[in-house]
Order: C-alpha cells, then structure tokens, then sequence
C-alpha cells in the first residue's frame, strides 16, 4: 500500500520536427503517461505517478488501467446468503459460486460455478465446471465442462471434457484437446484443438479459427455502451432543437404578421387621405365605402397585433425551455464525454493489442465430427457433409492468391 506502480519521466529537451508542409514543430522528446488508475490505485497530485491505493496484488489490463486485487478466500458457498464480494479481489471460492450478484475479479477460483455473471481482469477457474453463466475475462478460462454458457476471453480456453450449448470468444486458443462439443458455437484467434465436435442429433456445431470474432463483439459492446452513454445528452440537445426549431417557426409567423400589419396600416393611412380629400364631396355612399374600408384595416390591425403578442409569449416560453435544456447539456455533457472518451480508450486499447497478435486459423480435431459441421477460417470458410475422424482444418493461400480452407491428415 502506497508503492509506486508507475512513473512518467518527463524529457526536457525540445526538437524540431517538419510536418507535411515543410512547418517546423517544437516537440518535448518526453514520454506520454498512457496508463489509467482502476481500482485500488491513485494518481499523484501532479498526475504523474500512479500509486497503490490498498494492499493487493498489482496487475495491469489490456485496456492499460493499474488494478490493485486483494486476496479474499471463501470457505463456503458464495451464495445469497454470503452476500456480495468485494469487487476486483482476487478470490478464492470452496464452493459454489451461484449468480446471486454480479461479480468483479481479479483472477476468480470456485469448486463450481452456476448461473454467474463474471467481469475478471485475470483467469477464472473451475474444478468441476460452469453451468448457465457469462463470462469475460482477460485471462485463461479453465473448467471440467461448460454447459450452456458464453464465454468471451482474451487469454486461452482449457475445457477438460465437455461443452454444450455455449458460445465460446478466445483472442487465444481453444486448448482442449480431450473435450467433445456440442450445438456450440466456438471462435479462437490463436487455433482450436478439441476431441470432437456434433452428435448427429443436435444442431450442428460451427469452429472458427483465426478469427477476429472476440475482439469484434468486445469493441460491438464498447459502442453499444458508448450509444448508451450519449443517449441522455443526445435525448437533450434533441428537445432543444425541437424547442429551437419551435421558436424559429413562430418568429416566421411574426414577420409574416408583422408585414400583414405594416400593409393593413399603409393601406389605412391610404384611405384616410382619400377620405379627407372626398370628405366634402355630396356622394356620401362613396365615403361611407371608404370608412368601411378604414375600419375594416384598423380591425385586421388589431387582429394582427394581438396574435403578435400570442405568439411572442409563446416564443418567450420555447425560448425559456430552450436555455433551461441549455444549462442542462452544459451540466451534463463534461461527465457523459469523460466517460465516453474512457470507453473510446479501451477500444483502441483492445484494437492495439488485438493487432499486435498473431492469428493462427488452423482447426484440429483427434477424433470424430459429425456432418453438417461448420468451419471457419478469416476468408472462407466450408461444412463437411459425412463425418470425418483425426483430421486439421487449416486456411491456406492458392496461387491465385484466394484463401481457402483445406483438410490435413490429423
């Protein structure tokens, strides 16, 4: 508690740079500090050193945030009645984990877990297995079996016998070389190397090898997120546009009336001449016509400025609501971008370090796959119509340049 994570050394020499222009830029030749504090770390005053916050094991995510685990071990069940854990500890479970609160970790070990909902920064383990539970982890995925769950994970997958009904997302391997799946769905960066794969009653299985498929549904969340993050101050400076928009029709309206007024008023200074100028004359059905007409304007007059005022009061209010939505985004918008600029970090983050890793699309398979098995490379992919035993799937490049998916003796 209190060490030194991380440090920024600040270089003090100045070089010149030209840009695209021939522009000379001064530049500091100093290092940026890329890492973010999490949990159970501080950043210092000056924002260039990052401490520990309590006693715990240090580790450092893939999105480049310092995280300090305390160790926590349960000698029970972590059930309803154990109550919540302490979030991004790195635990230690007896028994059964069960999903009567969502759980943070750093790396997580339970006897069993059953309808969880896992957030760890390092591995989760399992003696026995996983039933009914999600899981995203940065780490390795151990377990007997998995039943009915899904799986996203940057690190490797080892399943000793069995998977069913899962879906299953590795920037790492699939490394399960004495596990049978079935109706699943499985998608490995780095390989896949399983038993078996259908039963010819189940829905058929699909094997991607290669593939950015983890990744992809990671930054599919991030932006999700993100959407969710904006919604708010997006739903606020809509209501100001409609409030804006609002205001502007009725000000057309106003210049609209205003020139009817302007007009009804000229006209009526128009009559009133020709009325003093016909006033002594003997048709008096004519001036009569004429004061008709003078009345007929000075009521369209009135009219005219009534609705003016109506539609002025009711301008003012969309005015008013529009400058309260105003205060309200300016309130709003520092806290919903800090986050959203939080969560555009931890896409390049995943981007970066998914481009920095090797894809190896090669599927291999001990025993038997049954037909209808679908397999999957980075640009082909292909499904077997018989079973086959013993055999790898591996994504190659033909003379021609195409990719293509062909079978290797196992």
């Amino acid at each position: 508690m209190g060490a030194t994570l991380a440090e920024q050394y600040l270089g003090k020499e100045i070089f010149l740079k030209k840009d695209l222009f021939g522009n000379h830029l001064e530049q500091s030749n100093g290092y940026a500090f890329t890492f973010r504090c999490a949990s159970g770390t501080r950043l210092s005053s000056d924002q260039t050193k990052a401490f520990a916050g309590k006693t715990g094991f240090p580790s450092l995510s893939i999105e480049r945030k310092l995280y300090i685990h305390p160790s926590i071990f349960v000698l029970e069940d972590a059930d309803l009645k154990y109550g919540p854990l302490e979030p991004y500890a790195n635990l230690n479970i007896s028994g059964i984990l069960t999903g009567a609160y969502p759980v943070t970790a750093g790396d997580l070990s339970a006897r069993e877990i059953r309808g969880a909902k896992i957030e760890a920064v390092g591995s989760v383990r399992s003696e026995f297995g996983i039933t009914d539970s999600f899981i995203s982890a940065q780490g390795d995925v151990y377990a007997g079996y998995l039943h009915h769950c899904r799986i996203e994970t940057f690190g490797n997958v080892y399943i000793k016998n069995e998977i069913i009904d899962s879906e299953v997302f590795s920037s790492g391997k699939i490394d399960s070389g004495h596990c049978r799946v079935v109706s699943s769905s499985l998608f490995a960066k780095k390989g896949i190397e399983i038993a078996g794969v259908g039963n010819g009653r189940t829905r058929a299985c699909t094997l991607g090898a290669g593939t950015e498929h983890h990744i992809l549904e990671k930054v599919r969340q991030l932006n999700l997120e993100i959407q969710n993050i904006r919604w708010p101050l997006d739903e606020l400076k809509e209501k100001k546009e409609n409030q804006d928009r609002a205001a502007n029709k009725i000000f057309q309206k106003m210049i609209e009336l205003k020139i009817f007024h302007d007009r009804a008023k000229n006209k009526k200074l128009k009559l009133a001449d020709e009325f003093k100028k016909k006033k002594d004359q003997t048709d008096k059905k004519e001036l009569k016509n004429i004061v008709t007409l003078v009345q007929t304007f000075e009521k369209r007059m009135d009219e005219a400025l009534a609705s003016l005022k109506d539609l002025n009061e009711t301008k003012k209010k969309h005015d008013k609501a529009s400058a309260l939505l105003e205060q309200k985004i300016k309130r709003a918008a520092p806290k919903i971008e800090k986050d959203i600029s939080e969560l555009e970090m931890d896409v390049q983050a995943f981007l970066e370090w998914a481009r920095r890793q090797e894809n190896h699309p090669c599927i291999k398979i001990h025993d038997l796959a049954f037909s209808g098995t679908a397999f999957k490379g980075v640009y082909s992919s292909l499904s077997i119509e018989k079973e086959k035993k013993g055999f790898s799937v591996v994504e190659k490049q033909n003379s021609a340049g195409d990719f293509n998916l062909v079978f290797e003796p196992g």
